[in-house]
């Protein structure tokens, strides 16, 4: 059975209070979340074959969302928000008992920065089409994955 509509779960901060978590899901038409991994080559002259190192990890979050007025000046407050970075959850299958959940506490230091980082936030309208809007967000520090 095909499922309509967002059935997981995505909260974040707000610039207001960014490590006190918002449920933002009812909002939420669709959810991207993509880490990636840095690798080095380390071959040395004289090898026949290539060796590989492992570095740092990387990862973007991209949500759309409905447009609501709220969220809308919720995103803009987020985008200039610099104080550090916001809090944030998402579980891609909802809140049910063990379920796969991604967290990440803010921080409220912008020397460190570690949280979710609003990049952009886009807001589009086309004719006879559901207003909304969509948000680009990089995870800055180490992020924690558990169950609910």
């Amino acid at each position: 059975m095909a499922v309509v509509g967002f059935s997981g779960d995505f909260q974040t901060g707000t610039s207001g209070t960014p490590t006190t978590l918002v449920d933002y899901s009812s909002s939420v038409k669709s959810v991207s979340f993509s880490r990636n991994g840095e690798t080095f080559d380390v071959t040395t002259f004289g090898n026949n074959a290539k060796k590989w190192i492992k570095g740092l990890t990387d990862a973007t979050v991209q949500v759309e969302f409905f447009y609501s007025a709220a969220l809308f000046t919720a995103l803009q407050n987020a985008l200039g928000y610099v104080s550090g970075g916001l809090s944030w959850q998402y579980g891609p299958e909802g809140t049910t008992a063990t379920n796969v959940k991604v967290t990440q506490v803010g921080t409220l230091n912008s020397s460190t920065g570690v949280g979710l980082i609003l990049e952009s936030a886009d807001d589009t309208t086309d004719v006879a089409q559901v207003k909304m809007i969509s948000a680009s967000f990089k995870v800055s520090g180490a992020i924690t994955f558990s169950t609910y």
